[in-house]
C-alpha cells in the first residue's frame, strides 16, 4: 500500500466526517470514490476507517460516517459483504438500540441519523 496515498485518503474521509454537513461535499467524495475505484488499498482498510468515525461519539460525525459507507455500500461488492457482516453493529451505533446506549451528542442529530440508517437500510434490501 502507498503510505502517501493511504494518507491522503485519510486526510479526505477524515475532512467528510468531521465537516458538519448534513450532506457530503461530492467533490471531495468523488476523490474518495476514485481512489476506492482503484483499488489502491484494500476495502477492508477503508471500512475500518469509516467505521471508526462511525464509532466516534459524536452524532454528525456518525451521520457522515454512515453517509460514506451508505455510498460505497451501492458501489463495492467489499464493502457490501463487510457491511452485512458487521450489519448488528452499524445498526446499533446507528439507532442506539440496546436499552443501555443513547447516541451521542448533539442531541439535535439524533433524527437526522436514525433516519438516514432507516433510509440505507431500506436500500439494502
Amino acid at each position: 500500500m502507498n503510505f502517501e496515498k493511504w494518507t491522503n485518503f485519510q486526510k479526505l474521509v477524515s475532512q467528510l466526517a468531521k465537516s458538519g454537513d448534513e450532506q457530503l461535499n461530492q467533490e471531495v467524495f468523488k476523490q474518495v470514490k476514485s481512489m476506492c475505484k482503484k483499488s489502491f488499498f484494500p476495502m477492508s482498510d477503508v471500512f475500518d476507517l469509516i467505521l471508526k468515525y462511525l464509532k466516534t461519539n459524536h452524532c454528525q460525525i456518525r451521520i457522515s460516517a454512515f453517509q460514506m459507507l451508505d455510498e460505497l455500500f451501492i458501489r463495492s461488492h467489499d464493502i457490501r459483504e463487510l457491511t452485512l457482516e458487521n450489519l448488528r453493529l452499524i445498526v446499533s451505533l446507528s439507532l442506539a438500540l440496546e436499552m443501555s446506549e443513547d447516541l451521542p451528542d448533539p442531541h439535535k442529530f439524533h433524527k437526522s441519523l436514525k433516519e438516514n440508517c432507516n433510509q440505507g437500510n431500506r436500500q439494502m434490501e
